[in-house]
């Protein structure tokens, strides 16, 4: 039986628990990342543009960033036509989006992690 601090200590470090699909297994077999720049950056604008870009079908992340670019997108769609109505159809439509670049995924690979491995 594990200690309860134990039990509380892992509460506050394990935040969930996912099972990771294979997308081309499911018929989703391209990924994009997708970089969305804003028009202007109210506190209103990035929260609902966050919202927006997370609701998108197919949206696996989407990270809020620094830089040149406000936000990335990481989608998996059945084919680049899917991609390109994608980024019309949900992404270039929202008023708070000046520009959008996609990117083809070529391969992903999980890194080391937060964790060591002995």
């Amino acid at each position: 039986m594990r200690a309860p601090r134990a039990d509380a200590a892992a509460a506050r470090v394990i935040r969930d628990i996912r099972v990771r699909l294979d997308s081309a297994a499911l018929g989703y077999p391209l990924q994009g990342i997708i970089k969305v720049r804003m028009r202007n950056h109210t506190p209103q604008n990035v929260r609902d543009l966050y919202d927006a870009l997370a609701a998108i079908p197919h949206a696996l992340q989407v990270f809020h960033v620094a830089g040149v670019d406000d936000f990335l997108v990481h989608v998996a769609v059945p084919s680049a036509e899917a991609l390109r109505d994608t980024v019309l159809r949900h992404i270039t439509v929202h008023p708070a989006v000046r520009s959008t670049e996609t990117q083809l995924v070529f391969e992903l690979r999980d890194g080391s992690g937060l964790l060591p491995v002995d």
